[in-house]
């Protein structure tokens, strides 16, 4: 499968503990760690990404028990700084909602850089519209947890890193994790991450063409590991926090549990027949298999994916990084329940087809034949717009072409916006009709000319008007979350994001 779909790298890690009690284990590197054609190796540095938040979620546990409080200790009561648009829930939310994604938050990713500080996003927090009351829908939050991370410094005076590798990372004998990125980089091992260059009309991945090498997005919420390193976590989230070599209790046992109590139901029902509904804990989900429990989480960076799956009752673990950002994904997936199926003695299932056959791009609405000028001209469009959170954006008109003569060419005209957010870095803006924009954001990297992250078919809208600019599909809310609507509720009011215009 690796060949077929032409996977640039993989590292693959399995655990089985047998009826004596004794490991048994495999680790594989196949493919290409970079560019330049170096092999993966059980020594090469793959992105855990957000299999990181365990680490998190941990870290905030010990945190809280050394400093004598709980997961039900209020947020604010710990970070004074902490802070929500909906006042009740900035009050009143816990650890264990903040940690199981009950924020009522939806995940504004396009928000944040790489270079902001923890504190910068807590005080971003303060300005995001949420899309549900706290505590009534599961949400994936990224900036949440980083607000989590806030929790050793805030209660020790101890810097995350090193918390988590003092408490976590040396005890277990992982002390080649990194948070840094530059030491990962130092050690010469760390995996490259690549993109395809694909087409927007495609249907499938034939018409993907050869993996483009792109640089590893720094974060220092992530972390990188070796596979040998996967191998350790793997027994040790076998064994409830225990060193598998020593025994030791390192992460105590009530902490360990804690992170896999189910706390929200993440979605409405189950994507697959053979699956119950995933349930959310910590940084980790459960659900049933076949009839047998699973602990869940996945990660993605730009060019990477990672899953570490674990079965409990059959002490059974798998992990799988690899290097791709398009086909990464449904990759681990695939290759996840083919493992755990020959493990299990089952008979495999076909996922692979399964999943191929799902795979399709949603199509943006049709243009309308003889689309309305903007309300004020298209010359009224460029300009700086700001929003509290999400910083400033200028709309500058895109270069030129024979089919864009001058500011009244009402047909083709478009603008586009650099960015240096995390997840975004120049977003495309196409006229619709009247006032609304089609907007398709691109995370570009120029020194390889690669686009890992074009999200255009979801559908990002933007809306001129009442001082500003309105966007909608753009927060990323969960499961059964009605979209901003502009048209009812007005721009400033209906956005899922405003921006004012300076």
């Amino acid at each position: 499968m690796r060949d077929d779909w032409q996977i640039p790298g993989v590292s693959l890690a399995i655990v089985q503990m047998d009826e004596a009690g004794k490991w048994k284990q495999q680790t594989i590197g196949l493919g290409r760690m970079d560019l330049k054609g170096n092999q993966v190796t059980d020594r090469t540095l793959f992105t855990l990404a957000s299999n990181s938040k365990h680490f998190t979620a941990i870290a905030a546990g010990l945190a809280l028990s050394q400093a004598g409080l709980t997961w039900e200790t209020p947020m604010r009561a710990v970070i004074p700084s902490f802070q929500l648009v909906d006042k009740e829930a900035q009050e009143k939310i816990t650890f264990i909602e903040l940690l199981s994604h009950q924020s009522g938050l939806p995940r504004h990713d396009l928000s944040y850089d790489a270079k902001a500080t923890v504190e910068d996003m807590i005080e971003s927090l303060g300005h995001l519209r949420p899309s549900a009351p706290m505590k009534t829908l599961w949400q994936y939050n990224n900036i949440t947890y980083a607000a989590a991370s806030h929790l050793p410094k805030q209660l020790s005076g101890q810097n995350f890193d090193d918390f988590v590798k003092d408490n976590i990372w040396k005890p277990l004998g992982m002390e080649n994790t990194f948070y840094d990125i530059e030491a990962a980089r130092a050690t010469g091992h760390l995996v490259s991450g690549f993109a395809r260059r694909i087409t927007s009309d495609r249907t499938g991945i034939e018409d993907a063409d050869v993996c483009r090498s792109l640089p590893r997005l720094d974060n220092s919420f992530d972390s990188s590991s070796f596979l040998s390193l996967q191998v350790i976590w793997l027994k040790t989230l076998l064994s409830n926090g225990r060193n598998p070599e020593t025994d030791e209790q390192v992460i105590p046992q009530s902490i360990f549990e804690d992170t896999i109590k189910p706390q929200i139901q993440m979605k409405s029902k189950s994507d697959d027949s053979e699956m119950t509904v995933p349930m959310y804990g910590l940084a980790q989900w459960t659900y049933k298999y076949r009839g047998f429990d699973v602990v869940e989480h996945t990660g993605a960076m730009p060019g990477q994916k990672s899953l570490i799956v674990r079965l409990p009752e059959k002490m059974i673990g798998v992990a799988i990084m690899v290097n791709d950002q398009q086909l990464g994904k449904l990759f681990n997936e695939v290759a996840k329940w083919r493992i755990v199926d020959d493990l299990l003695g089952l008979e495999p299932i076909d996922f692979k087809t399964r999943y191929l056959d799902e795979r399709k791009l949603k199509q943006r609405e049709s243009k309308p034949p003889q689309p309305a000028p903007p309300t004020h001209g298209f010359a009224s469009i460029p300009g700086v717009y700001r929003h509290p959170a999400y910083g400033k954006i200028e709309l500058r008109p895109l270069a030129l072409t024979s089919h864009q003569v001058d500011l009244q060419d009402k047909t083709s005209w478009t603008f586009v916006v650099d960015s240096d957010k995390s997840w975004v870095k120049e977003y495309l803006f196409e006229h619709f009709d009247g006032d609304v924009f089609n907007v398709t954001a691109k995370l570009v990297y120029p020194k390889t000319d690669a686009v890992i992250w074009d999200i255009s078919g979801v559908g990002i809208r933007a809306n001129f008007g009442e001082g500003g600019v309105g966007f909608q599909h753009i927060w990323g809310a969960g499961e059964g979350i009605p979209d901003g609507d502009m048209e009812r509720d007005g721009i400033r009011n209906g956005a899922e994001v405003f921006f004012a215009k300076v």
